[in-house]
């Protein structure tokens, strides 16, 4: 499946309902199927272009404890503006002035922490930081079908399950969708997975003894490669070969053939 959606559902009904799915031999079996998925039409042959500047959010880990850091970006930023912000689990968020964070010389990529005396940080477990990066990117739609099927010879517990795990997915589907998002990365490339929208399809009996509720998952994916030494570098001077010496960042001569 792609993205973390399968770990983060099932986290959250053995967090949820530990009585049916908790336990080394939980009253009822959860598992996974008919897990495929599609892409959508007017994404599936887009291209990936030229160099260009992208949007990149970066979560980090923080200690109330030892605040200052350092914290690392995972990107080497462009120019211009860094918004951050301190987060905790429960989701709150609160923005960081300019003069609590310190940049540390020779290397852009690194910063340190200075809070207002007046935070209180015990609540706060991560830093979000917003920033613009120069990279080759493509985003596609993926539509993903699976299903959730549910196992117990006891129907009345079957019965039960059902009902309380659709309850959970429905009453808690903002958290699925927020913890299932996944970022991948190897090398040079990277795939960021991020779940739009989950929509129950319908209900089945593969059996007599299972239970099965059908989903669909709106998913975006931004693939992106990260820019060799070549490229995505500012042109700093245009002249002419016959005018390689010329001191003018533009020096061009008409009269030569492209």
């Amino acid at each position: 499946m792609i993205g973390n959606l399968d770990e983060a559902l099932r986290t959250l009904l053995v967090e949820s309902l530990p009585a049916l799915f908790g336990g080394g031999s939980p009253p009822v079996a959860l598992s996974l199927v008919a897990d495929e998925f599609s892409l959508d039409p007017r994404t599936a042959d887009v291209e990936a272009g030229e160099p260009r500047v992208d949007n990149q959010v970066d979560e980090l880990a923080f200690d109330p404890n030892a605040p200052a850091g350092p914290y690392q970006l995972s990107k080497s930023f462009n120019l211009g503006p860094r918004r951050m912000y301190l987060t905790s689990v429960l989701g709150d968020r609160v923005a960081l002035g300019k003069d609590e964070v310190l940049e540390i010389a020779n290397d852009p990529q690194s910063f340190r922490l200075a809070p207002k005396p007046s935070r209180i940080l015990t609540q706060f477990s991560g830093v979000r930081v917003l920033y613009g990066v120069t990279a080759v990117f493509v985003q596609v739609r993926i539509s993903q079908a699976f299903g959730v099927r549910l196992t117990c010879s006891d129907m009345a517990t079957l019965e039960r399950a059902e009902a309380l795990t659709l309850a959970v997915l429905e009453l808690e589907r903002r958290r699925l969708v927020d913890e299932a998002q996944a970022t991948f990365a190897d090398g040079r490339y990277a795939a960021r997975v991020a779940i739009e929208a989950l929509k129950l399809g319908k209900g089945a009996a593969p059996s007599a003894t299972s239970r099965q509720l059908n989903f669909i998952a709106e998913v975006a994916l931004k693939a992106s490669r990260a820019l060799s030494n070549d490229e995505g570098l500012p042109i700093r001077r245009i002249v002419s070969p016959n005018r390689a010496g010329s001191p003018a960042a533009v020096d061009i001569d008409p009269g030569v053939e492209a």
